[in-house]
């Protein structure tokens, strides 16, 4: 049985890689592809390998500790792979587009296939998608470019700005925003939202998000999500669906979050039910000790409509 290895950081994994990945596959009875983890690169190494498993089911992903010495040259680093991957099957051909291919497969005893080592197939890098991912994605595979977005989610009481705040972000980024998909269902039941659509509002709202991202540059401004209905269910109906709790845990800890304070008056728009004393102001204090007993950072948002858009893009950016 032939075996083809495939290395790289792959952050992230572009059509220059696949092609690689596809002439291992090929030409190979086996594929291994082996992922630096390399956790200056984002995102996390666990989702840049996911990535493979998800579009090449048939191969082998396998992840590579980042503990090769800094600066190393062709022979160390190829040392370190073949130790760390302890094979007990010989690798017969190294894939790759870079450079340093030849040597890296001759120091584990392999042969190399240079696979379009000048771009001319696939011209594209991994920098250059790094630098603006947006730009690039025709070079990406849909699951590629949406981890590619940080979702930041505005959280909040009633009536503190979220939504002016998300459109006034979107439009500041030049990017997308996803509007609450419960207060669109309430309007339609004529405010009467039962404990029941909780979970479908959250699940919903989700898959809006997940449409959404695959248009948005760098970040998805989220009117509330998942936890932020779990924050709502517990504050008006004192109890949470169980499965809207498994759901915003697995969730949680995708988005950046932003607190809207309630520092600007209240608005009775006709649907709010608060009203702006001290019921709006225990709801406010419920969402920020739920946020920290969970451990999620946030941004405090406090100000006008154009402070907070300042102060957001500047810790953002």
């Amino acid at each position: 049985m032939t075996v083809g290895l495939v290395v790289g950081k792959f952050a992230p994994l572009h059509r220059g890689h696949q092609l690689v990945i596809e002439s291992a596959r090929h030409q190979s009875d086996h594929v291994i592809v082996a992922v630096y983890d390399s956790p200056q690169f984002e995102p996390r190494v666990s989702i840049r390998a996911g990535w493979i498993g998800s579009l090449y089911p048939d191969v082998e992903t396998l992840v590579l500790p980042d503990s090769c010495p800094k600066g190393s040259d062709t022979k160390v680093t190829a040392v370190y792979a073949k130790q760390w991957l302890a094979l007990r099957r010989e690798i017969a051909t190294v894939f790759s587009s870079e450079s340093y291919g030849e040597r890296f497969a001759h120091e584990i005893g392999a042969s190399h296939t240079a696979v379009d080592p000048r771009r001319r197939l696939v011209p594209v890098s991994g920098s250059s998608i790094r630098a603006d991912p947006y730009a690039h994605r025709r070079f990406l595979e849909p699951i590629v470019y949406r981890d590619l977005v940080r979702k930041v989610c505005l959280v909040g009481a009633e009536s503190t700005g979220k939504t002016s705040l998300a459109a006034a972000l979107a439009r500041h980024f030049s990017t997308c925003w996803a509007p609450e998909y419960g207060r669109e269902l309430y309007e339609r039941k004529r405010g009467v939202l039962d404990f029941d659509d909780l979970l479908e509002i959250a699940r919903e709202h989700l898959r809006r998000e997940e449409r959404l991202r695959l248009n948005s540059r760098r970040y998805l401004f989220c009117d509330t999500n998942a936890l932020a209905t779990v924050f709502w269910s517990r504050f008006y109906f004192s109890r949470v669906d169980p499965e809207l709790e498994r759901l915003a845990q697995s969730v949680q800890n995708d988005y950046d979050y932003v607190l809207c304070a309630a520092d600007i008056p209240y608005e009775q728009d006709g649907w709010r039910e608060t009203g702006g004393g001290s019921e709006w102001l225990r709801h406010q204090a419920e969402i920020r000790e739920g946020l920290e007993r969970r451990g999620l950072a946030y941004i405090d948002a406090r100000g006008t409509l154009a402070e907070r858009v300042t102060a957001i893009s500047e810790l953002l950016s």
